[in-house]
């Protein structure tokens, strides 16, 4: 049975959001720092920008790597919930051997 779209998604958020709770029961506040400083990065950056450049800032300013690299999926679509970024197009990642992935500007 082939799946639809909508519930790969929710799955594939659903998955984003249990790394992102592993990562803050193995490190301290880790969603909650990560979430700062991504939407800080979101604030500075010139043009909008892929996830992994938002996670290459958050790592270069002392935030560990989480356990599982999805939370930083979680973190994304946190921030575009709190109304601190939108979408705006898709990118090549490096991440992901090229393939498209969403690109991010602040609100």
């Amino acid at each position: 049975m082939q799946e639809d779209l909508f519930s790969a998604s929710e799955k594939g958020h659903a998955a984003a959001q249990a790394s992102a709770e592993r990562a803050d029961r193995e490190i301290d506040d880790w969603t909650l720092k990560a979430v700062a400083l991504f939407a800080e990065y979101a604030v500075k950056a010139q043009s909008p920008f892929l996830t992994e450049e938002a996670r290459v800032f958050a790592e270069s300013h002392g935030l560990p790597s989480p356990p599982d690299g999805r939370a930083w999926g979680h973190i994304a679509k946190r921030c575009q919930r709190d109304g601190k970024i939108i979408s705006a197009g898709f990118g090549a990642a490096k991440s992901s051997n090229g393939s498209p992935k969403v690109l991010w500007r602040k609100t």
